[in-house]
């Protein structure tokens, strides 16, 4: 992991992961993707 290997820190890993996971929702709900669900 890019994150991991440049900050060295797992809360970073969190925090990316958990953006990620935001964002991704907010696109399905906006899109209407449910198969990425």
């Amino acid at each position: 992991n890019l994150v991991a290997y440049r900050t060295r820190s797992l809360a970073s890993c969190a925090v990316a992961h958990a953006l990620t996971n935001l964002l991704l929702g907010l696109w399905i709900m906006q899109t209407r993707q449910w198969g990425f669900w």
